[in-house]
């Protein structure tokens, strides 16, 4: 009896569980089935991967609602319309923006509302909000934009490797090419060099006694030069003695020069008579004699 009324007891309180759960599960059921949530839509630029429709929706950083259903907008294939379902107590104004948030490390994507300025109005149920790039999406460009010019960093470099290995290539073929040249041209390398010395010794030999001759030249110039002082002198000392025999015989001199002179007149008139009358040669009658003055 006692182990039929103890089942009995067990039966009582399970059912009386289950039911308990039942109406708290309901309770809390029909207030998130009858609660009212305001209904707004965003429209986001490219791939939302990620996203899921019961995502959760934040409202700087607190949890405000979920996301109702995800479609492509049929105005713009470009585009994915995000409808949303946050609590009327969110304070969602004009400018007010959105935009997609990483959930951890899972790769799942929430959708972050970031409030507007207190004075904007609040934004009417049914309108769409304002999108903005958000960070995740600024990385992921970045780290695009940064696979791109990696990529075309390592062609460059590819393109500089191939460039230096055919300079490297060129520089050995020349090398080769001027150590063959040396070793054909070897011998006449020491010849013209044999040559060049040979000319340097000569020229350097001509040099020698050029500057020889020079010096030699230069001497016997002196020696002139010292003989045509001497030459000076002597001529100077001449002209000195003749003009004091000048200055002596002064009176002298300037008679001979008068007589020197007449007797050049009289020769005039002896000539000039003898012009104008050839027969007084032959037929002179020998008269006085013409007296030199």
């Amino acid at each position: 009896m006692s182990s039929k009324q103890t089942k009995i007891r067990v039966g009582v309180f399970a059912v009386a569980a289950v039911a308990l759960v039942v109406v708290v599960l309901a309770t809390f059921t029909s207030l998130h089935l009858f609660r009212h949530r305001d209904r707004f839509d965003v429209l986001f630029v490219g791939s939302v991967y990620g996203l899921e429709e019961g995502s959760l929706v934040y409202f700087d950083g607190i949890r405000s609602g979920t996301v109702d259903s995800i479609e492509i907008s049929p105005e713009d294939p470009t585009k994915v319309r995000v409808s949303i379902l946050v609590d009327p107590r969110t304070p969602i104004r004009a400018d007010t923006t959105a935009e997609l948030a990483m959930a951890g490390i899972t790769g799942l994507k929430v959708v972050d509302l970031r409030g507007g300025s207190p004075t904007a109005p609040r934004l009417a149920e049914r309108s769409t909000i304002t999108t903005k790039v958000g960070t995740l999406d600024k990385l992921q460009a970045s780290a695009e934009k940064l696979a791109d010019q990696s990529t075309a960093l390592m062609d460059k470099l590819g393109k500089l490797v191939d460039r230096s290995t055919s300079v490297a290539t060129n520089i050995d073929d020349a090398s080769s090419a001027l150590r063959g040249m040396i070793v054909d041209n070897k011998d006449a390398l020491h010849h013209a060099i044999a040559s060049i010395d040979t000319t340097v010794t000569n020229v350097g030999d001509q040099v020698s006694k050029l500057v020889a001759s020079t010096s030699t030249v230069m001497t016997n110039a002196n020696e002139v030069m010292t003989g045509a002082h001497s030459f000076v002198d002597s001529a100077n000392g001449l002209v000195g003695d003749v003009s004091r025999v000048v200055h002596s015989n002064e009176t002298q001199l300037t008679g001979a020069i008068n007589d020197l002179r007449q007797a050049s007149r009289s020769f005039k008139d002896i000539a000039r008579e003898l012009r104008d009358k050839p027969s007084r040669i032959l037929f002179s009658s020998g008269g006085s004699d013409r007296k030199l003055p």
